[in-house]
């Protein structure tokens, strides 16, 4: 596995074209769950530095403040673990770990295009998360517009920030 240390904000190669994302990505670590920024999207081409940020942001928060609950998952983690989930019966597991999150970094929400019953899921999970003043990150390869998930995810989605990168 990674060293996860290696994700910070000192060692993401800024340029131009992301120099925005990095400002703002920064701006939501020193106040995670501020309403301005929250939830903050960030989509754009494979290789551009989406899970970079999204690790350094969380890294940064858990340095600044060691007790926050930070989980990081991708898409298709989540989607394994809530098949699991349905499979053992062991919904208020699964349920205690994500929506009792602090902040929750969630990369490659393209994966969940297609699968229904885990949109839902998610879309339960960032509610109560939102409602609860919990920071949410999001990463993507593509607008969520683009895609075809359900609406009223994509809604939520757009409540923060978006930033192609």
């Amino acid at each position: 596995m990674d060293d996860e240390r290696l994700f910070s904000f000192r060692n993401f190669i800024e340029n131009d074209s992301n120099r925005f994302a990095l400002w703002t990505a920064i701006q939501v670590a020193q106040n995670p769950g501020d309403k301005k920024r929250n939830p903050y999207f960030i989509y754009g081409k494979s290789g551009h530095g989406k899970t970079h940020l999204l690790k350094a942001l969380g890294n940064f928060i858990l340095e600044k403040d060691p007790v926050k609950k930070v989980i990081y998952v991708t898409s298709e983690t989540f989607t394994n673990e809530f098949i699991d989930c349905i499979k053992s019966g062991e919904y208020n597991r699964f349920h205690d770990h994500y929506r009792t999150a602090d902040v929750l970094l969630f990369d490659d929400a393209q994966y969940l295009f297609g699968k229904e019953g885990v949109q839902t899921e998610f879309y339960n999970t960032f509610q109560t998360l939102i409602d609860n003043g919990k920071q949410i990150v999001i990463t993507c390869d593509r607008n969520p517009k683009e895609l075809g998930i359900r609406s009223a995810l994509v809604s939520l989605f757009q409540l923060g920030v978006l930033i192609e990168i």
